[in-house]
């Protein structure tokens, strides 16, 4: 049997459910209808052959072909089929054998099929054929008659037809409580995987009701140590840490309540238990339920990754202050050899010494990215904002650079350094921006081109810093990916310029501290140009 019966665990989609429930709906009253038809046939010999026992067997023998072709029909001609058989033996049972036949039963399971396999309106409209063909059938009956073929005062006192009527109904309540008691366990199978999965991820669901009630799943109510859901969204709020967290996540619920604005947040919070947790809460409006507007969201915890990102942040900073040291005596060294103060060199020692020099040099830099890098991911660097007009910043960026872009045999030009433009910034690090992007510029320019630096306004209000060169280009593949942590478009041993791929990084999280955006597009005519877009200061601005 088992090759026979569609197991509905193997079911991944509803589609498939559904397709499986109706297969085993098939084969369940082709199975069952065999023995019932051979007791109407039996109970029909007392009263002779008459065409509704025709009608019996050859419904059924399209049943078992129906059942038999499953595989090659689509779900929707299955059910119709099934639909029109079942509906065609009903009211062909009434015409021709009353109000006794068991016809009600067949059309109470066809509703019950209909709203399980495709939905209430279908339903909802087989409901109302119905009622309308038994009107039709109830007045005629009254007014003509109907033909039917059996004499009641016989029907009742035979053996057969009471077996009869017991077996429908037995193997109709039968089909009922199939179908109720496979789709239940089904769905109480998915529910417990679902809830095991969540455990193993930390993963759920949370339901916020305008109330202000609560409602968690079962693996986040386990990972805070509740006992049960919390009874006000205050006392659900009180879990989270003060005063970014809490009064975050409250701000963001109410937003997305009045606005229908989805979030997502990294907050702290503490157990029940007083356990210390990171969670990531996603949050949506929902469709209203019961008259009240619904947030739903997921809560997922993020306590290992936290710590393991803490760990390594505190493991770079470590070993980066470490290493300054040792480094710092290396090159000091270096630079006393190569100044040649303690004597002259040969010509290949000089050589070696000026490597060693380089390479010093890009250790340094690698240190002070990685260090600037952890600072500004735990929010310990301090910035210090002051009014500066941006075109002296321009004009001091370009006096900076120029030796560097005339030693690569390129040229540094800028415009705009009038600009009476002012904006409040970090002095220091908007220089260190401006010296990220230059450097990238020159580093990928080809000889005898140009680094232009300009100055624009993009919109009201705010004023723009370019960096145009005129290299390859960023690769489109790639650009996603500019402003990440260690992004560098071609990361094999052999590339032609060195890098820490953590400049435009350190860029990104520089400026937006600072109340700006940085971004990228691609040169007119190639090459790159990246921006950087700030927010001019107000005349009332100290």
């Amino acid at each position: 049997m088992g090759r026979y019966w569609a197991s509905l665990e193997d079911a991944s989609d509803l589609a498939s459910l559904r397709s499986r429930l109706l297969d085993n709906v098939l084969l369940l009253i082709a199975i069952t209808g065999t023995p019932g038809i051979a007791l109407s046939v039996a109970r029909a010999m007392d009263f002779g052959w008459h065409p509704f026992l025709t009608v019996q067997v050859g419904l059924l023998a399209v049943l078992w072909l129906l059942w038999a072709a499953r595989e090659r029909l689509a779900f929707g001609v299955r059910l119709g089929a099934l639909v029109l058989l079942m509906t065609s033996l009903a009211f062909t049972a009434l015409a021709q054998l009353g109000p006794a036949a068991d016809a009600r039963f067949l059309l109470v399971l066809l509703t019950l099929l209909l709203g399980l396999l495709v939905g209430a309106v279908q339903t909802l409209a087989f409901v109302a054929l119905c009622v309308v063909l038994l009107t039709v059938f109830g007045l005629v009956a009254v007014i003509e008659g109907l033909p039917l073929v059996i004499d009641y005062p016989s029907y009742v006192r035979s053996p057969l037809a009471w077996a009869s009527m017991t077996y429908n109904l037995m193997v109709h309540a039968g089909a009922v409580a199939y179908i109720a008691y496979s789709l239940i366990a089904h769905l109480q199978r998915k529910a417990e995987l679902i809830e095991r999965t969540g455990e193993l991820a930390g993963i759920g669901t949370f339901e916020c009701m305008r109330s202000g009630r609560v409602r968690l799943a079962t693996p986040i109510r386990r990972l805070l140590a509740l006992e049960e859901d919390p009874r006000s969204l205050q006392e659900w709020l009180a879990l989270f840490d003060e005063p970014q967290g809490r009064g975050a996540l409250a701000e963001a619920l109410e937003r997305t309540r009045r606005s229908g604005e989805s979030f997502a947040l990294e907050l702290s919070a503490r157990a029940a238990d007083g356990r210390p947790l990171w969670l990531r809460v996603v949050g949506r409006p929902a469709p209203v339920r019961d008259g009240q507007l619904v947030l739903e969201g997921l809560v997922q915890d993020l306590s290992a990754q936290a710590q393991g990102e803490l760990t390594k942040r505190e493991f770079v900073a470590t070993v980066s202050h470490e290493l300054r040291t040792p480094l710092a005596a290396i090159t000091g060294a270096l630079d006393l050899l190569g100044s040649q103060q303690l004597g002259a060199l040969p010509p290949s020692a000089a050589g070696l010494i000026e490597v060693a020099q380089r390479n010093g040099e890009r250790l340094r830099q690698l240190i002070d990215d990685l260090l600037d890098a952890e600072r500004l991911e735990s929010g310990r660097m301090r910035l210090i904002s002051e009014r500066v007009r941006i075109g002296a910043l321009l004009e001091r960026a370009v006096e900076v650079h120029r030796p560097l872009a005339a030693a690569r045999g390129l040229r540094l030009e800028a415009r705009g350094q009038e600009d009476p433009a002012v904006v409040e910034v970090d002095r220091l690090r908007m220089e260190q921006v401006l010296a990220n992007l230059i450097a990238n510029a020159v580093k990928f320019s080809p000889q005898g081109e140009a680094v232009e630096l300009a100055l624009e306004t993009p919109s009201p209000g705010w004023v723009r810093v370019l960096v145009r060169d005129h290299g390859p280009g960023v690769p489109e593949r790639f650009r996603e990916k500019l402003f990440q942590r260690f992004a560098q478009a071609d990361a094999s041993d052999t590339r032609a310029p060195g890098g820490t791929g953590l400049g435009l990084y350190i860029s990104r999280c520089l400026v937006e501290r600072m109340g700006g955006r940085i971004g990228y597009r691609p040169g007119e005519g190639g090459g790159s140009v990246f921006f950087v877009d700030l927010p001019r200061a107000s005349a009332a601005s100290p």
